[in-house]
C-alpha cells in the first residue's frame, strides 16, 4: 500500500501494478482497514487493469456501484463505491480515496463537523 501523491497512508492509497490490495477489518491484517462491529475478515480486492480499479468481493458482505450490489466490477477515475459503510473515490488512475468513513456514533459525527439524524429507539425516553 502506497500513500498517493498530496495524500496521507489513512486515505489515499496508489495500487501498483501486479499488486493486490484488499480492504477489511484492522484485525485481519489487510491492506485498507474498515471498521463495523458486526463484520470480520476481508471485504474486497482491488487491483490495477491499466484502464480501471477492478473490486473483487472477498466475503459475503458486497460492495455497492451505482446502487447496485456486485460481486465484481471495474471503475474508472470518478466512479464510487462502498462497502461496510465507507464510501472510496477513485480519484486517479490506479488511486482510490476514502471519501465517507463510518461513524460510530452521534459524538463522533459532533465532533467530525458531519450532522447525522437522531436514531429513533423505543428504549430512549427523549431524543
Amino acid at each position: 500500500m502506497t500513500p498517493s501523491a498530496g495524500g496521507s497512508a489513512d486515505d489515499r492509497w496508489v495500487i501498483r501494478s501486479e499488486e493486490t490490495l484488499t480492504i477489511g477489518l484492522a484485525n485481519d491484517q489487510s491492506g485498507i482497514t474498515v471498521s463495523q462491529a458486526d463484520i470480520s475478515g476481508r471485504l474486497l480486492t482491488l487491483s490495477w487493469t491499466g484502464r480501471a480499479v477492478e473490486i473483487r468481493a472477498a466475503s459475503d458482505i458486497r460492495p455497492v456501484v451505482d446502487g447496485q450490489s456486485v460481486v465484481q466490477a471495474q471503475l474508472r477515475v470518478g466512479q464510487r463505491f462502498s462497502i461496510a459503510d465507507n464510501v472510496f473515490d477513485v480519484s486517479g488512475p490506479a488511486q482510490i480515496a476514502l471519501v465517507q468513513r463510518q461513524i460510530a456514533s452521534p459524538v463522533a459525527a459532533t465532533r467530525s463537523g458531519l450532522t447525522t439524524p437522531p436514531m429513533y429507539s423505543p428504549l430512549l425516553s427523549r431524543w
